[in-house]
């Protein structure tokens, strides 16, 4: 696993063989963060690097910082947290 990561580039879904679609820009972005190299990794120069990309486009920074942006997807968790049995308690 530590050497796909290292050394290979992020794969991402077939929109018919998986039934996802991952837009152009989301694709862009996703491999921006993850470039290897830190000096070309989106947001080197700074985190307007990431938030001027055009994924981001739609939204309303001003409004995302004062928290006023409505989340569009909020997870639920159980009482005994099962969602994050897959996680080291201890991290």
């Amino acid at each position: 696993m530590f050497e796909l990561i290292v050394n290979s580039p992020p794969k991402f879904p077939d929109a018919e063989r998986h039934g996802i679609v991952v837009s152009d820009e989301l694709v862009d972005l996703i491999k921006g963060l993850l470039a290897k190299n830190p000096e070309y990794r989106l947001g080197a120069g700074g985190v307007d690097e990431i938030t001027s990309h055009p994924w981001f486009a739609d939204v309303d920074k001003e409004a995302l910082m004062k928290k006023e942006i409505e989340m569009p997807w909020k997870p639920t968790l159980s009482e005994d947290y099962e969602e994050l049995s897959g996680f080291d308690p201890d991290a």
